[in-house]
């Protein structure tokens, strides 16, 4: 009886460990790094590139982050959207218009919605 019972445990173990070796998990995604511009000079960033540390995450999840953008002009500006050219990220919880005093910074969230692929590279946050 007590052979019967070690050897239903040892198959038990051995087919956990065998799942673990061969069913693989969720895909995972690295952001590198979180890259903030503008292609038309809102706060005058065109020439000032922000970035943040990036982070680890599985597919389809969502990651919410911290930005804080500086105004590099003497008057304050307004960004209207934030979009992303980063292929199969989105992005959500915006709350625009975003007003950045002049010469100053404000600070906002966004939610970044991962692709549904692995992803290893960078995330650009685009100010418009």
């Amino acid at each position: 009886m007590i052979a019967i019972v070690i050897s239903v445990v040892l198959l038990i173990v051995l087919s956990l460990v065998a799942y673990e070796l061969f069913v693989p998990g969720p895909a995972s995604v690295h952001v590198q790094s979180i890259v903030v511009w503008t292609p038309d000079d809102v706060c005058g960033l065109e020439t000032n590139l922000i970035g943040y540390h990036g982070y680890n995450t599985t597919v389809k999840s969502e990651v919410s982050v911290e930005i804080q953008v500086p105004n590099f002009n003497a008057s304050k500006c307004v960004v209207h959207t934030v979009t992303t050219n980063s292929s199969g990220f989105s992005l959500s919880d915006l709350h625009l218009p975003w007003e950045i005093p002049a010469s100053g910074s404000n600070t906002t969230h966004v939610t970044i919605q991962s692709p549904g692929s692995a992803f290893s590279g960078d995330v650009n946050l685009i100010l418009e």
